[in-house]
């Protein structure tokens, strides 16, 4: 697939983009998803404790693994004209 905007709008993307401190977006991110959401800590269940607001902001899983996912946005950006052969391998994994 191919960037289906325009070239402005593919800058503004990626200018945008190199602002952001992407692990620490992601860690937050997640870290308030599992607080807002708590149903969606049982996908999270080998995290360890997220039993409380606290417990979830300081457990080191869920930062990692909010970074994880923004480093794979950050993969999606830096290959913004060709996205599916970039993430070829993660489809076979998920």
């Amino acid at each position: 697939m191919t960037w289906p905007g325009t070239d402005g709008e593919r800058a503004a993307v990626v200018s945008l983009w190199g602002k952001l401190d992407a692990g620490a977006v992601g860690a937050e991110a997640l870290r308030r998803l599992l607080i807002v959401y708590p149903w969606t800590q049982r996908y999270f269940a080998s995290f360890g404790d997220l039993s409380s607001d606290a417990a979830i902001a300081g457990n080191p899983k869920v930062a990692a693994h909010g970074k994880v996912v923004m480093g794979g946005l950050d993969k999606a950006v830096k290959h913004i004209d060709d996205i599916a052969s970039a993430f070829k391998s993660l489809s076979t994994m998920h």
